[in-house]
């Protein structure tokens, strides 16, 4: 994933409007998913997406409210690339986990 954290931080702060408190944990949760994907060499694709959620949820036994919250980090990351002319819609087909 090529985005880098302030150009990230920028769209969260202008583009969403987000509170700083907001910004600081989506921020967190940005830099687990970078590191996962270069960890394991891979691309943000949908199939990455539901495997990256899903070991979230199922291997390391997070809460749901804690999955959605990396969820919809995914969900600005997805955002910032649609703004940003990049790949996007990996996130399509993806729910709140309840």
């Amino acid at each position: 994933m090529h985005i880098e954290e302030r150009e990230f931080i920028k769209f969260l702060t202008i583009n969403q409007a987000l509170a700083e408190r907001s910004i600081e944990t989506y921020l967190i949760r940005f830099r687990v998913v970078k590191r996962w994907l270069n960890d394991n060499n891979l691309e943000l694709t949908p199939q990455t997406v539901v495997s990256f959620l899903f070991e979230k949820k199922h291997d390391e036994k997070l809460s749901n409210s804690t999955v959605n919250t990396y969820r919809q980090t995914l969900v600005h990351i997805d955002g910032y690339c649609k703004f940003n002319g990049l790949k996007y819609g990996f996130t399509d087909g993806t729910k709140q986990i309840g």
